[in-house]
């Protein structure tokens, strides 16, 4: 039913043009074919706040604590001050008591086609990311470069908290909803339930901010502060689409696959063919100052935020 010329199916869900115009192409299509069909396709209906709130609840219940789990979604970080519509693929693998794998991968723009525009009315321009690997364990960090084959490995000393902080956060590809580190009362009292909508299959829910989003600061957790729109399947209480807004624009996930109860494994990338990118430069003193060390480890971070922001 669905084409890559339509777009991704994000694009359809309550709130979206394009959702009321092929809820009204449907419509029309039924009912020239049988008026039967007509009354079989199912329309949204209006749900409480209550009723929401109660089944957002119910999700994080039945998620679990999430100590390993597996995701896989198809981003889409769409900005307006750059006017671009960048999309990726994106594969999240996380042992609480082992580290996590992230793996970020291009996808072939030619299957999509450019409909979001700018506040000025330009058209979004579809570009994808570069292929990376980030591997974190207890204490090292490694980022691999798919497309230069190279890898550098940081270590990531406890100590320095500070470091560990800007370094990709597993749970941020999740709705705060369905995080189970985020405190589930601190999270009710920053958000309101300003629309909710359902079908037999799918719970629709709009949830803004009751403040007005603070000023950014180093650590903050953009989820706690966004507007915010979740898609919720009814049979297994998992989401099919989050959406959180930006300054400038908005990040979309659309899932594919997330096992809240993954198999354990082992944390390792095969780094067969890669050069060590340290063995590249020149090399370096046997004893490496810490300020050293804690550069690498800021050089690994900044290269982390873009990832996140763009």
């Amino acid at each position: 039913m669905f084409s890559p010329e339509m777009g991704p199916l994000w694009l359809w869900y309550p709130g979206s043009d394009k959702h009321t115009m092929l809820k009204v192409a449907l419509l029309s299509a039924f009912a020239v074919l049988s008026p039967s069909l007509l009354l079989a396709a199912e329309e949204w209906k209006p749900e409480s706040a209550q009723a929401a709130m109660e089944l957002l609840q119910k999700a994080r219940t039945a998620i679990g604590p999430l100590r390993r789990f597996e995701v896989e979604c198809q981003r889409r970080v769409l900005d307006d001050a750059f006017g671009t519509d960048t999309r990726s693929r994106v594969r999240v693998y996380r042992d609480q008591s082992a580290g996590f794998l992230l793996e970020c991968r291009p996808v072939d723009c030619a299957k999509f086609q450019a409909s979001h525009r700018t506040q000025h009315g330009e058209l979004c321009r579809l570009q994808t990311t570069r292929p990376e690997t980030w591997l974190m364990t207890t204490s090292v960090c490694t980022v691999l470069n798919e497309e230069r084959h190279t890898y550098e490995s940081v270590p990531v000393p406890p100590h320095e908290s500070w470091i560990g902080s800007l370094l990709p956060d597993p749970y941020q590809v999740m709705p705060p909803w369905f995080d189970p580190t985020v405190d589930w009362t601190r999270l009710k009292s920053r958000f309101r339930i300003e629309v909710a909508q359902s079908t037999s299959k799918d719970f629709f829910i709009k949830l803004v901010p009751l403040k007005k989003n603070p000023a950014w600061r180093l650590g903050d957790d953009e989820r706690l502060t966004a507007q915010q729109t979740v898609v919720i399947d009814r049979q297994n209480l998992l989401p099919k689409r989050w959406s959180i807004g930006r300054p400038a624009g908005e990040v979309t996930y659309l899932y594919t696959q997330i096992d809240p109860h993954a198999p354990q494994r082992e944390l390792k990338v095969d780094l067969t063919g890669y050069r060590d990118e340290t063995r590249i430069t020149p090399p370096a003193a046997t004893t490496e100052p810490s300020s050293v060390a804690n550069a690498k480890a800021v050089e690994v971070c900044a290269r982390v935020l873009l990832w996140v922001l763009f």
